[in-house]
């Protein structure tokens, strides 16, 4: 079995708890545990030791054991980029800056959130608690620097100065200082008391990135666009020297707490140590093959940890520069989903090129179809079910002959990434999307290109047949919607609804519909016949990026990169369900074919499988490393796996304190290839049952 040091990058824990004892029960919880489903933006180490919180692109707060590394929970509120993440003196809070505006502050170590803080008029980029705890100070794009008074988080001031995005913040060890540096290239010092403003060191020639203050407060570094690292001396802000080396933007900096060394992170994918006896170089840290984003020590001085653009936090020793451990984010992210006519197998596309296809009832990955050799990006079954149709970033179509998912023919002609594919209802025609702002019709089974149609301005994100095959809409990012016939590819119309790039599109099963949606957070329904104006629905707290019709065209399911999937009605204006559960942007949706089932895709590495008429999570599925994959359903303690699967899992208690062991130790008790047995509900009957939206 591997060590725990090289699982943690992606594991599964399963809580459990009998009186203090680790047992294998009934009543256990499964949670998924998994890295950043993008950037890593933000690390910090709590003020014990013993917690690692890390921010990242997907919008989520991990909150990971230090050192064994093991993710203990996600906390994914935040609608955009987390940018930064802070803990309290006292480890009793921790907050989170996101580019969605807000601020939320988490009580630890449960991990709950207790406040959200609005106030900034732009995306936040910084935040940080002053050193006795008693205020929080955040950054934005909005130009100005917030003071918010603790713990209930009050707005207490506002400061005003910097022409350009604040991009990190500082207070001195005695509170009463605190420097603030922007994009406008300036440093400024300003008294906490009373929020005046000091001084305004100049000198960095280009935009200032990353700010810090030694221990004992007598030096401030900050540093930028310029590649290089400024030393300044406090209280007066008179320049020391400067420190060059790094060929890229400096994105962070670090005194260690001890005083002894600098930190440096930047672009140029490493980190420099600084002795600050002397200022030389002591450890090149060059192991990231991305920009370095974020820099930070544990309280010890033993550890430095750092988060990048790669996708990984990693965790250094100081004494050496060695990679003590490398927490990886997800690989494998879902982009589309389509199920079989017959309902049983469900294909999945995803960033790594593969096409898989899962078993409903147990979540058995049965097959694997590689052929892409970038994102595959689109999936679709034949109306007979005889043919599987792929397309991603490779500018290529494949076809896979179903069941047994062998290639039949590649289909070329796009010029730039396939968006999109869907079959005619006759099965003749297949057509796909493509970023190169067009739409092509292929004829089957001979794969031969029909036509193109070329009418829309920018890329085109979404392409469906109406029922009976006559018509076919495509959606585009030039903000449009164009109706073609689809026997000889003549533009019939052009709906003009939106006034943001549209990134989805479904047709109603009677074809009197269409479902259309984009980055202004909304679906909208068109009426075709007499092509009255839109009328929007439910609204996301994000840009929606799938959309589909229910088969008795009666519900409509929106995924969105806010994380959720949203079930409406087509005749009412409120949202019925919403669906909770993905940790990254939800990227797909597809409904069974009898309409009881709703299948999500997510960047998260995970399709969620949905009971519509309970509006629960009834089956989650994992895409781990390689070609392991894990299935299993919340809130119970079976799961099915690949032969290695479990051992990206580990058994823990639900209470403190916690010895996490290998789940494969448990898979007698625990592993059920019939799956289906141990989990399956007799199916639901009825409408939806309204829940929280």
């Amino acid at each position: 079995m591997r060590r725990w040091c090289q699982m943690c990058c992606l594991c599964l824990l399963v809580i459990l708890w009998d009186q203090g004892m680790v047992t294998a029960r009934a009543e256990s919880e499964i949670l998924l545990q998994m890295g950043h489903a993008g950037w890593a933006n933000a690390v910090a180490v709590s003020p014990n030791g013993a917690l690692l919180a890390s921010g990242g692109q997907d919008g989520a707060v991990k909150l990971w054991a230090m050192p064994s590394g093991a993710l203990l929970q996600t906390l994914g509120d935040h609608a955009a980029d987390v940018t930064q993440v802070a803990f309290s003196p006292d480890g009793a809070w921790l907050v989170s800056a996101s580019a969605d505006k807000t601020l939320r502050l988490w009580a630890m170590p449960q991990g709950t959130l207790r406040k959200t803080l609005h106030g900034h008029d732009a995306a936040l980029t910084t935040v940080l608690f002053s050193p006795d705890g008693q205020w929080l100070a955040s950054a934005s794009s909005d130009k100005t620097v917030r003071l918010w008074a603790m713990p209930q988080g009050e707005p207490s001031r506002t400061l005003r100065g910097h022409t350009g995005t604040v991009t990190a913040l500082a207070f001195a060890p005695h509170g009463k200082l605190l420097v603030s540096v922007s994009l406008d290239k300036t440093v400024r010092l300003w008294n906490t008391p009373d929020g005046e403003a000091g001084r305004i060191l100049i000198g960095h020639t280009a935009a200032v990135t990353a700010v810090s203050i030694s221990p004992d407060g007598k030096l401030l570094a900050s540093a930028g666009q310029d590649n290089v690292i400024r030393l300044w001396s406090l209280p007066g802000g008179d320049f020391v020297r400067p420190l060059s080396g790094h060929t890229g933007k400096i994105t962070s900096l670090m005194f260690s707490p001890h005083g002894k060394l600098l930190a440096s992170a930047s672009r140029d994918k490493t980190i420099r140590l600084w002795s600050v006896s002397d200022w030389s170089v002591a450890r090149l840290l060059n192991e990231h093959t991305a920009e370095v984003s974020a820099v930070t020590f544990s309280p010890d001085n033993t550890t430095l940890v750092s988060g990048s653009q790669d996708k990984t936090l990693r965790l250094w020793a100081v004494s050496t520069g060695e990679t003590v451990r490398t927490l990886r984010g997800a690989s494998s992210l879902i982009t589309a989903v389509a199920f079989s006519p017959d309902g049983k197998p469900l294909a999945s596309a995803s960033a790594d090129g593969a096409v898989k296809l899962w078993g409903t009832r147990n979540g058995e990955m049965q097959r694997q179809l590689g052929g892409h050799t970038a994102w595959a990006m689109a999936v679709a079954y034949s109306p007979d079910g005889q043919l599987l149709a792929s397309a991603g970033q490779d500018t290529t179509v494949k076809l896979w002959a179903m069941p047994r998912g062998e290639a039949l023919r590649t289909l070329s002609g796009h010029q730039e990434e396939i968006t999109a594919v869907h079959f005619s209802p006759d099965g003749t025609l297949l057509a796909s999307a493509s970023t190169d702002k067009t739409v092509k019709l292929w004829t089957l089974p001979s794969g031969k290109l029909a036509r193109t149609l070329h009418d829309h301005a920018f890329w085109v994100t979404a392409v469906a047949f109406s029922q009976d095959g006559k018509f076919l809409a495509s959606a585009s990012q030039d903000e449009t919607i164009k109706l073609w016939r689809s026997a000889n590819g003549q533009l019939l119309n052009t709906l003009m609804g939106h006034r943001v790039p549209l990134t989805a599109l479904a047709l109603s099963p009677d074809g009197s519909r269409v479902v259309s949606a984009g980055k202004d957070e909304a679906a909208r329904l068109w009426t075709i016949e007499g092509l009255s104006a839109p009328r929007p629905l439910g609204r996301h707290a994000a840009s929606v990026t799938a959309v589909a019709f229910s088969p008795d065209g009666r519900l409509i399911a929106s995924a969105s990169e806010d994380k959720t999937v949203k079930l409406q009605r087509v005749d009412e204006k409120e949202t019925l369900l919403t669906l909770r559960g993905h940790t990254a942007r939800v990227t797909t949706v597809a409904f069974s074919p009898d309409g009881k089932w709703l299948a999500s895709g997510s960047w998260d590495n995970t399709i969620g499988l949905w009971d519509v008429a309970a509006g629960e999570l009834f089956l989650r599925l994992v895409l781990l490393p390689g070609h392991d994959w894990l299935a299993y359903r919340p809130a119970r303690p079976f799961y099915n796996a690949s032969a290695r699967g479990d051992e990206y899992a580990l058994l823990r208690a639900s209470q403190p304190p916690v010895y996490p062991a290998p789940l494969a130790t448990h898979r007698k008790e625990l592993k059920r290839p019939e799956l289906e047995k141990a989990l399956a509900p007799p199916l639901s009957a009825g409408p939806p049952k309204p829940k929280g939206s």
